[in-house]
């Protein structure tokens, strides 16, 4: 979903469609000669400039998370089958091929053992929308929403105004909205339990990388606001995994200057509740 405002200057379809396939050819797990495909099947350790951005920025987040936030948890989500791999779940040691540790980055060089498998889908639709926005920056529109999957970025105004954005009832239908957002030149993300989950065994589609196994906490969805669409969409996938106390402990040293909205469901009533930090703000 993409609106921008602009008295002389028109972005066409296929324009944002080749952006698109850039994207996919870089980091999509589900095409079979994208470089990420590639370096899975230990084809290449070749890296490409965008697989390489978002592999750094994973490293960094991860262990500022202490590993809540993790893309070598590839072959747990294929296992418990939200991946492009429907296996088993896996009865070898897990903790000798998830963890940050388990690849490094020299130059454009991935080095990790061959069962080590990479999954970015934790931070690569964030990125994808700082992708196109930097074309449109390009282009001098400065007014523009981008959203892809539910993660967006704001630039400028609206009709003199700041864009407005809705979090969704995480119980209900998605365009039933619990709070609404002005955003202005920063991003959202938002993550849950409650959208994505295996219909067969009821999963939930974020695995802790130090559980092993789905999560299960008291965390219906966390909505990060971030500088940019990446952090807030990995930051959103590391607090589901923490929780809210790990969480607020973290977000008191707030070093990348981001506020947090958690819905949770209260341990005594069993109610909706909701949580923001102060710099969340809206109605």
């Amino acid at each position: 979903n993409i609106k921008y405002v602009s008295n002389n200057q028109k972005i066409k379809k296929n324009e944002i469609d080749s952006l698109f396939n850039i994207i996919d050819l870089s980091m999509s797990s589900y095409i079979e000669d994208s470089n990420i495909s590639l370096i899975n099947n230990n084809i290449t350790n070749k890296v490409d400039t965008l697989l390489l951005y978002v592999l750094k920025r994973s490293k960094i987040i991860c262990s500022k998370t202490d590993g809540s936030f993790d893309v070598t948890v590839a072959p747990l989500v294929n296992s418990y089958g939200f991946g492009p791999q429907k296996k088993p779940v896996l009865t070898d040691d897990i903790s000798l091929i998830v963890g940050c540790d388990k690849f490094k980055i020299n130059r454009d060089l991935i080095f990790k053992d061959n069962s080590v498998q990479i999954d970015v889908n934790g931070i690569a639709q964030g990125y994808s929308v700082d992708f196109i926005s930097k074309y449109f920056s390009s282009k001098e529109i400065l007014n523009y929403m981008i959203e892809i999957g539910g993660e967006v970025y704001c630039s400028g105004k609206k009709n003199n105004e700041n864009w407005i954005l809705g979090i969704s009832n995480p119980l209900k239908n998605p365009h039933d909205y619990i709070f609404k957002v002005p955003l202005e030149n920063r991003a959202l993300a938002t993550s849950g339990t409650t959208r994505k989950i295996n219909l067969d065994s009821n999963h939930t589609h974020i695995i802790s990388p130090h559980t092993y196994v789905p999560i299960q906490n008291n965390l219906l969805s966390v909505s990060v606001i971030a500088d940019n669409c990446m952090d807030a969409d990995a930051y959103a996938t590391a607090f589901m995994e923490m929780g809210i106390k790990k969480s607020l402990d973290f977000l008191e040293k707030n070093e990348d200057n981001l506020e947090v909205m958690f819905v949770y469901l209260d341990s005594l009533s069993n109610d909706m509740m909701e949580f923001r930090t102060d710099g969340f703000i809206g109605k």
